[in-house]
């Protein structure tokens, strides 16, 4: 390979890569990377497709294990994906996003364990939005949902909150 400041531990761990300034820690952490530069995979599978992908960091077993181009995605959990080029993406909880496919999804936070995993509910390729809790999914672009409607029967905000355009 032509890389270059690259660190690989594990087996299987970042064999072929081209790139550069990246770390892969685990069995087949970016195992497929050829071309992505700053990325970081700890544990085993994390980033396992990234070929071109740069600038994500996977932490868990098989986080972001889908990617294949995107970037500046963080995925910290087991099992905690994206499709496989979507970009500005933050997913922390256990199976976080894995039911989410394809490049649409981009610039979304979504935090919770199971949260969007397996729900029919959840928008597949989702923009913009934040969802926070377990089990919790969304359904619409530009939307934040807080808890599991099954679950969450209340919700109290202290403090000053604003709805509507701000000034």
């Amino acid at each position: 390979t032509t890389a270059s400041w690259n660190t690989a531990v594990g087996f299987n761990s970042m064999p072929i890569s081209s790139g550069e300034q990246n770390a892969a820690v685990g069995a087949n952490s970016l195992l497929l990377n050829t071309t992505g530069i700053k990325n970081v995979a700890v544990g085993a599978g994390a980033l396992e497709n990234n070929t071109t992908g740069s600038f994500n960091t996977g932490v868990g077993q098989d986080a972001l294990l889908n990617n294949i181009s995107g970037f500046r995605n963080i995925g910290i959990g087991w099992n905690a994906k994206f499709g496989d080029s979507s970009y500005h993406n933050i997913r922390l909880g256990y199976g976080v996003g894995s039911s989410l496919t394809g490049g649409g999804n981009h610039d979304n936070t979504f935090i919770g364990g199971y949260q969007t995993a397996w729900n029919a509910n959840q928008k597949v390729q989702p923009v913009h939005q934040i969802v926070i809790g377990s089990l919790a999914y969304g359904i619409r672009d530009s939307s934040v949902v807080l808890g599991d409607s099954a679950a969450i029967k209340e919700t109290y905000l202290a403090g000053k909150v604003t709805i509507g355009n701000r000034t």
